[in-house]
């Protein structure tokens, strides 16, 4: 069986790691495995030494001109002139250009996996069964903007399968879009434990005692302001906490350490910025915090279940409820409440028989998100 994925772009983030696993665990059946890439960012794909060499990789639009705009975009350089330009000049080029390709490409091909979502106008036509992941809470998508998000719903029938990570985001998907119901099926990411075992002896970290942060630093999305205000909190109440570590960069980081200085914490928040690999830093933490507004399935709380780490998130939409097993395997506080965070840090520091019990619930639970009961379930969904 030929299957083909597609990406639009593949760069460092939860998408494009899972991505990897995906591949990594089909290398060994007997697939003829091919990743169709929208476009190419060279210096910019820190994953690529990762997929298994039994892997076609293709890029519909090389690194050119018609890929330097979007590549300056990615770290936010972009001028008001390019952005015009690029939408009127160069856009309609690449759409034209991986349309043709793509259509070339999948003329020998049994399953198609739009592993983004993002090639639906594309696909209209092909006549290979189509399956699609969706990685987000539809209702926070497009920032919420209803008649966009009507579209998307309408656009998604192109597919035969629709794939989401968590059984929230599956259950707001089938309320905005009932006809497409019978489509529907949950996946979680698959995390190879053992894989992120190896990961976290890979360095020593240079940190014995302290608490873990790891994201991109937007926020809009991720809200380490409440972070940091929780922790300045529980320093105040506590001044024997461990330092907070925060690993990722992205354009509110230097609001983030303005905001640790106003908060007296300067000297015990530390941006590490972005690592390609964080898991040594996880896997030693006495605490890991998630504190996003919203998610996906957020692969890094995945990675902290896995590494046995004692966690504390938000109770987002959509994924840590799920993680974590409504609160049996680490505690789930509201969306951006600075001392709901502060009294969950001091608690699960301090109590070291709640602790225990937490991880005592892990080991069994942890299991849902293992390559061998994710991958067993996609393989179904492909046959």
């Amino acid at each position: 069986m030929q299957i083909t994925f597609l990406l639009s772009r593949f760069l460092n983030g939860g998408i494009d790691t899972v991505i990897v696993r995906y591949l990594q665990c089909l290398a060994n059946q007997s697939y003829k495995l091919r990743l169709i890439i929208g476009s190419e960012y060279k210096g910019l794909q820190p994953f690529e030494a990762e997929l298994p060499a039994e892997v076609e990789v293709k890029y519909l639009l090389p690194e050119s001109i018609l890929t330097a705009l979007p590549k300056k975009k990615l770290s936010h350089k972009l001028s008001a002139a390019e952005k015009i330009a690029d939408a009127v000049f160069f856009a309609p080029v690449r759409r034209v250009l991986q349309r043709n390709r793509l259509r070339s490409i999948l003329k020998s091909c049994d399953v198609v996996v739009d592993f983004d979502s993002t090639f639906y106008s594309l696909l209209k036509g092909v006549p290979s069964k189509k399956i699609a992941f969706f990685h987000f809470s539809i209702n926070k998508y497009h920032r919420g903007d209803e008649r966009k998000l009507r579209r998307l719903c309408t656009k998604m029938s192109v597919y035969d399968k629709i794939v989401l990570i968590c059984n929230k985001m599956a259950e707001e998907f089938a309320s905005r879009a009932p006809e497409l119901n019978d489509r529907i099926s949950v996946i979680y990411n698959p995390i190879d434990e053992w894989q992120q075992r190896q990961k976290a002896l890979e360095y020593a970290v240079s940190a014995e005692d302290y608490i873990l942060s790891v994201g991109r630093l937007e926020e809009h999305q991720k809200d380490f302001t409440t972070l940091i205000k929780a922790y300045a909190c529980a320093y105040r109440r506590n001044a024997q906490i461990p330092p907070l570590y925060i690993i990722g960069d992205g354009i509110d980081r230097t609001d983030l350490e303005k905001l640790a200085k106003e908060e007296g914490v300067a000297e015990r928040v530390k941006f590490l910025g972005y690592l390609n690999n964080p898991m040594p830093w996880i896997a030693n933490a006495k605490m890991f915090i998630l504190s996003s507004k919203f998610e996906g399935l957020p692969t890094v709380l995945v990675e902290a279940l896995m590494l046995d780490r004692v966690i504390v998130a938000t109770d987002c939409p959509t994924g840590p409820a799920e993680i974590l097993d409504n609160g049996n395997c680490g505690r789930l506080v509201p969306i951006a409440d600075v001392d709901s965070l502060s009294n969950a840090i001091i608690d699960l520091l301090d109590n070291n028989e709640l602790r225990s019990e937490i991880l005592s619930n892990v080991s069994n639970h942890k299991k849902l998100f293992t390559p061998e009961h994710c991958i067993t379930k996609f393989v179904e969904l492909l046959q």
